[in-house]
């Protein structure tokens, strides 16, 4: 009793400790925030030209140069930078806020680029101390005209946010874990269990503990789509469908045609104020987490045995090929998606497996949606493979999965998941099937050559001085080594010795280690680059579409690991069963998966280029990675076509007015010409938008404009306003509904059900 009051002390005295921390910081958000201003005399100097009737400075032209303004001093904060200007040069100037310091600069920021079809930046630059010997820095190509206006940095509140949500999020982790250990949730053995797996995701997070990020192949895109989420969250669309300010403010949908479901923790970080280095950072670690517990508790649950968990969390978390994945290469897609295969697993393996008698059994349903959902919410390809790889299960078990219970579970699992998901699917169909995108037209890529060999499943280690994966062509000289790491391969060695050795053939851990090295191999070979791929393609035209779709025989590494995650583990508990060297084999094993994933650390830290970014508007939102989601008509130069720019009228059009926010634009005209025109908008034309006249209702019709734009008809004699604005269809607002109302009615029956369960047990 005393020590559970003392225990009851301590927390409160915590929480009062949190509170004052938080209540003490939140007047700092109302106080006035300084602006620093420069006007365009700052930057006057020699061989320049200043208008006195504009007060702007221009640029010299004929040759390049850089312009640095005035010094000035800015105390610790982070500041929004607006800086003025107008140029006719498209994306040949830049500006930057630095500081002459000798050492480490406190001054994070970049170069930003400055549009023709802008005349403002504004961006975030972060100020970590107060910095004397400040100046603003622009960088002129000497192509076209310059003319500076000046600059205004508006000091901001977000270190003060930044303050409040990490002591709000730090508390609550706390105060959790507080109160689980008072209740007595943490005994001695869940202690050493929950170390052990916080060191794993340490080591799986150890690339991190830097202050910047690697540039890994996928990194840039990655945080355009985050900062994707966090813009459509600030226009008001969820859930989020087009990311708005993507491509040049154009829009981009690639959050229709590539799930962003655990994106949105990153923007949220983004919307509070955090860096898109920190924000993707916390992220990584975010993932890493729920890696880790998510396999612990599935490969627990499945061997009903905490060191299998455990030696499951590791040899899965720390997989080379998820390493590289997660860091050199940044799929972001395929990592997410990892975290919910072991959840499909242990879904599937239940259903399979468990006594059909069972009371709890009839839930087994509601963990393989959960799983599928998972997988399919954040990553479309992954979906695709596990979809093949649980069909040909199926198939090989027919017995049992045409037994009635079972296919009932299966039927429930498939139907849930589909109607879970009809949010994403019915948006996702209907522009791939009525859109003339990038991606239904990449049939003619051939994939076998990026196969790997056989003898990278035998490396321990994976070198990162490049990311060269053409093996085909160039063998493995100066290659991207990528394995599933000797570890896994081990646990299949030990595996089959011991089934040599096992002379009890109905071994349940037998069968499901034979039934999964199976697939292991298959999978495995599907991986290299022995495997038919270029043959299926040319059968017809679904199997080139689909192998081409893949892009990567690699690809179903992941996927292949958790397969042999399972063989590991099954010879792990054979080996317990027989009382003989398990302990060693799960040290063994827990060891060398560490190893190898610190000195992947190592050599990625050692050989990847640093990149140090803090606001999108360094990089710019016109990189699309493979252009997927652009039209196919303008894939080639859409760089140079979709630039920043206003709408614009045809001859017969006059254009009154014209305002743009995100992509939501009215515009306000006149045509008396005698014949019809069009007004052209800068926003690529996708299913989901409306137009309409603002005064009588009326609908607008549209079509494609000469960029793939939105071209709005306007008629002979028509005067008025009117708005175009993204709206998605109806129909998505139904499927949105649906789902909703599916995962509502899931969550409300588990939980009647555990209800009704808990009485029937206290009545026993």
């Amino acid at each position: 009793m005393k020590a559970v009051k003392k225990d009851k002390t301590i927390l409160i005295a915590v929480l009062i400790v949190e509170m004052l921390l938080i209540l003490g910081a939140v007047p700092f958000l109302f106080v006035n925030r300084e602006t620093y201003r420069l006007n365009a005399t700052a930057f006057y100097n020699e061989g320049m030209e200043y208008d006195a009737s504009s007060q702007s400075v221009f640029a010299k032209g004929g040759e390049s140069s850089t312009i640095s303004s005035v010094l000035f001093t800015l105390p610790r904060g982070a500041y929004r930078v607006r800086f003025r200007y107008r140029t006719d040069a498209d994306q040949k100037n830049s500006v930057k806020i630095d500081a002459y310091t000798e050492n480490y600069s406190p001054i994070k920021t970049n170069a930003v680029t400055l549009y023709s079809g802008l005349n403002e930046t504004d961006y975030i630059c972060y100020v970590t101390m107060k910095t004397d010997d400040v100046y603003v820095s622009v960088n002129s190509s000497g192509e076209g005209t310059l003319e500076i206006l000046g600059v205004d940095l508006i000091r901001t509140n977000i270190y003060t946010r930044e303050f409040i949500f990490t002591v709000i999020l730090l508390s609550i982790l706390f105060d959790a874990l507080f109160i689980l250990n008072m209740k007595g949730f943490f005994n001695k053995e869940r202690k050493i269990i929950f170390i052990i797996l916080t060191g794993c995701i340490l080591i799986s997070s150890a690339p991190l503990m830097t202050d910047y990020m690697i540039l890994g192949s996928d990194y840039l895109y990655h945080l355009l789509r985050i900062e994707g989420v966090k813009d459509g969250i600030l226009a008001g669309y969820f859930p989020v469908r087009i990311y708005p300010e993507w491509v040049y403010g154009h829009g981009y949908i690639d959050a229709v045609m590539y799930g962003n479901f655990l994106l949105y923790v990153p923007a949220v970080l983004r919307l509070v104020g955090f860096s898109v280095t920190t924000a993707y950072k916390a992220f990584i670690v975010f993932v890493n987490i729920l890696t880790v517990f998510s396999s612990y508790i599935c490969f627990k649950k499945i061997f009903k045995n905490n060191n299998a968990g455990i030696l499951g969390a590791f040899l899965y978390t720390l997989m080379p090929y998820r390493m590289e994945v997660l860091y050199n290469l940044a799929m972001a897609g395929v990592y997410c998606a990892g975290i919910f295969f072991p959840i499909v697993l242990l879904g599937f393996y239940k259903i399979y497996t468990d006594d059909t008698k069972e009371e709890s059994y009839k839930y087994n349903w509601i963990i393989t949606s959960a799983g599928i959902c998972g997988v399919l919410w954040n990553h479309v390809l992954s979906t695709e493979i596990l979809a093949f790889f649980v069909f040909l299960f199926c198939l090989i078990l027919i017995k049992r999965t045409f037994t009635l219970k079972r296919f009932i579970q299966l039927f429930t699992a498939f139907m849930v998941s589909l109607a879970s998901s009809l949010w994403f699917i019915i948006p996702f169909l209907d522009n791939f099937l009525h859109q003339n995108l990038q991606i239904k037209n990449v049939s003619a890529r051939t994939i076998q050559e990026r196969g790997i060999f056989p003898v990278q499943f035998l490396m321990l280690f994976i070198k990162s001085d490049s990311n060269n994966t053409m093996y085909g062509a160039q063998g493995l000289e100066n290659a991207l080594d990528l394995t599933v790491g000797f570890a896994l391969i081990l646990g299949l060695f030990i595996f089959i010795l011991t089934a040599a050795d096992n002379d009890n053939r109905k071994s349940r851990y037998l069968k499901i280690g034979l039934l999964f090295a199976a697939f292991s191999m298959l999978s495995g070979w599907m991986c290299t680059l022995f495997f038919p791929w270029d043959y299926l393609r040319s059968l017809n035209g679904l199997f080139e579409t689909l192998v081409s779709s893949l892009q990567y025989p690699t690809r179903l590494l992941l996927i292949t690991s958790i397969f042999l995650v399972m063989v590991s583990l099954c010879a792990y508990m054979m080996l317990n069963q027989k009382e003989k060297t398990a302990g060693i084999f799960m040290y063994v094993m827990i060891g060398l998966t560490a190893v190898s994933s610190l000195h992947y650390t190592s050599e990625t830290l050692d050989h990847q280029t640093p990149c140090r970014l803090y606001d999108v508007a360094e990089f710019g939102t016109g990189f699309t990675s493979g252009s997927e989601y652009i039209f196919n008509d303008i894939k080639d130069n859409y760089n140079q076509l979709l630039t920043y720019r206003n709408g614009t009228a045809s001859g017969n059009v006059i254009m009154e007015e014209y305002s743009k926010n995100g992509l939501d634009v009215v515009v306000k005209c006149e045509n008396q010409s005698g014949e019809s025109g069009f007004v052209d908008l800068p926003m690529l034309y996708y299913v989901g938008y409306s137009a309409k006249d603002l005064d009588t209702g009326e609908t607008m019709n549209c079509i494609f404009g000469d960029r793939c734009d939105i071209r709005v008809i306007i008629p002979d004699g028509y005067s008025g306003r009117f708005e175009v604005r993204y709206t998605g269809k109806g129909y998505w607002r139904a499927a949105d509904l649906l789902s909703a109302f599916t995962i509502t009615g899931t969550a409300i029956y588990l939980l009647l059900s555990k209800k009704k369960t808990g009485k029937k047990q206290r009545k026993k």
